[in-house]
């Protein structure tokens, strides 16, 4: 429904008044925004989750940055983009596929496509320099349960190329609702509680002197060890 509203409804309206592309993709991210906070108050109002957000305060004040969090369920970019005034994502190119809303919702956001290859990076990196904020999921899919999926390092590439810091974002959810292979209903009939929280934050300054890929492998590495070092995480 999101995505049907921003294609058609939204988008139409602010490229008749925006100046520029840039100025559209920003205003079409504004509404997804608002979207995303009235669809998270729903969900709190008639009781499918509770939600604690507050370790996300400093979060905007963050300027611009790579938001790198873990993924144990389905609505994560919600909850995370509900709170960020701006937030380019890096999204499934195959989802575009699917569903002709999703692609156009897609394209008059601004998002960036996982399909470009090393270009991926710079067309990240550009925006970062420009002052805009980055999510990823570096683990491109949601966790299993138990663990975390295997961090792959684009990340990392993408604030060694653009000098912009990693702020470390925890999800926890309990009981886990909406992992992967679980519906909503998988709770044992408790209500889930979800706690957001910034749990770390990486500068690439700290890995000057070093090649790149060997930066970008230490980068991930330390990044991964942010997440184990919160207790339970993975379970959560």
């Amino acid at each position: 429904m999101t995505a049907l509203a921003v294609a058609f409804v939204v988008a139409p309206v602010v490229r008749l008044s925006a100046a520029s592309s840039e100025q559209a993709e920003m205003a079409v991210q504004r509404a997804i925004r608002r979207a995303y906070a009235f669809s998270v108050a729903l969900w709190r109002l008639v009781g499918i989750f509770r939600l604690d957000a507050r370790g996300l305060a400093g979060l905007a004040d963050c300027g611009p940055c790579i938001v790198v969090a873990n993924h144990p369920t389905l609505v994560d970019v919600v909850l995370i983009g509900s709170v960020l005034e701006q937030m380019d994502c890096i999204v499934n190119a195959g989802w575009t596929a699917k569903s002709p809303f999703l692609a156009r919702a897609i394209e008059v956001a601004g998002y960036v496509r996982n399909d470009g290859g090393v270009a991926v990076v710079e067309q990240c990196a550009r925006r970062l320099r420009s002052g805009r904020r980055l999510l990823v999921f570096p683990e491109g899919t949601r966790s299993p349960w138990g663990s975390f999926g295997k961090f792959h390092r684009g990340a990392a590439h993408i604030a060694l190329a653009s000098g912009a810091p990693l702020v470390a974002v925890a999800i926890r959810c309990r009981p886990r609702m909406l992992g992967s292979g679980r519906k909503w209903s998988d709770t044992d009939g408790r209500r889930p509680a979800y706690e957001l929280a910034i749990a770390g934050r990486l500068d690439p300054a700290d890995y000057a002197g070093m090649t790149t890929p060997l930066a970008a492998r230490k980068m991930t590495d330390d990044l991964l060890r942010i997440f184990l070092e919160e207790p339970n995480l993975a379970d959560a």
